[in-house]
């Protein structure tokens, strides 16, 4: 390659790594939400026509489940509502629904503070 082809390769490069560090409010956002689709009107009914059947009142359906910050296709588990720091309800394999998310949170801390101390040993 040609060094200034090789200097457009390099721009490129420090360029798309440098939007690892923008804020989440300088990236676009996208609306994960679904707009409900409206049919267009239909034509208005005859004056001479019968009137149309009163329908029976149908129970609302439930309210959509709360999705997860951290992964925003699968739902939220229900143990992680916000409580903890940094809780965006990062569950993927499901450990919460049945290990207590406080023994979990005991546990990392754990297992981060004997890797730390041991690159220490290690270097």
């Amino acid at each position: 390659l040609r060094p200034s082809t090789m200097r457009v390769l390099v721009a490129l490069a420090l360029a798309t790594g440098a939007t690892a560090f923008t804020t989440p409010s300088m990236m676009p956002r996208r609306s994960l939400a679904l707009k409900p689709l409206r049919m267009a009107d239909a034509a208005a009914p005859a004056e001479d026509a019968a009137p149309a059947p009163v329908e029976e009142e149908v129970e609302p359906p439930p309210p959509p489940p709360k999705m997860s910050q951290a992964l925003p296709f699968m739902e939220c588990p229900p143990a992680l509502d916000g409580s903890m720091a940094g809780d965006v309800g990062f569950d993927p394999l499901g450990f919460t629904n049945w290990i207590d998310v406080r023994w979990l949170r005991e546990a990392e801390i754990k297992h981060g503070r004997i890797c730390q101390l041991a690159i220490v040993g290690f270097a």
